[in-house]
């Protein structure tokens, strides 16, 4: 990895985020270099990162707007457009954000410690569902409960990634 300068760009990008990394991981027990390698596969270090995954089903509540509170002038449509979209350095789900109790504005997950701490605690519950086994909770986090060549794969690419920051 080291002699790749794309690679050394992530990295160097990733530990700009090193103190509210650990800080974060420290909260909820994990080790701070896997959640770096997470923040290295997910986003590259960028805390601006969004992904669509129009695909995703598991939204959270019923009715958004009445449970969460949504932003004045927001939509019951935007609500369930942006519980679809990856966020940040972590690129946590809006949906997961949700049903982690996150009752902000949608932008605000870009703040790294509100990434990161929202990150750091579904994590958290991955290892926690997975009894400690690292491999597995990064399988967890990737793609829900399903263990499949793509998760694996992703947990190996973590794994490496975390490496990098022991």
């Amino acid at each position: 990895m080291a002699n790749d300068p794309r690679l050394n760009t992530a990295k160097t990008a990733v530990l700009n985020y090193w103190v509210d990394i650990q800080v974060a991981a420290r909260g909820y027990s994990l080790p701070a270099n896997i959640v770096a390698g997470v923040v290295a596969q997910e986003s590259a270090g960028n805390r601006k990162a969004l992904r669509a995954e129009p695909n995703y089903l598991w939204l959270w509540g019923d009715d958004p707007g009445e449970k969460l509170g949504r932003p004045p002038g927001e939509s019951e449509a935007t609500e369930w457009y942006c519980q679809r979209l990856s966020w940040g350095l972590m690129q946590i789900m809006g949906a997961v954000a949700r049903e982690l109790g996150f009752r902000g504005d949608f932008g605000d997950l870009f703040e790294p410690e509100i990434n990161l701490g929202l990150g750091c605690k579904y994590l958290a519950w991955c290892f926690k569902r997975e009894k400690g086994d690292v491999f597995n909770a990064l399988q967890r986090y990737n793609g829900g409960g399903g263990k499949t060549e793509r998760t694996a794969r992703y947990a190996r690419e973590v794994l490496d990634w975390a490496g990098e920051f022991e």
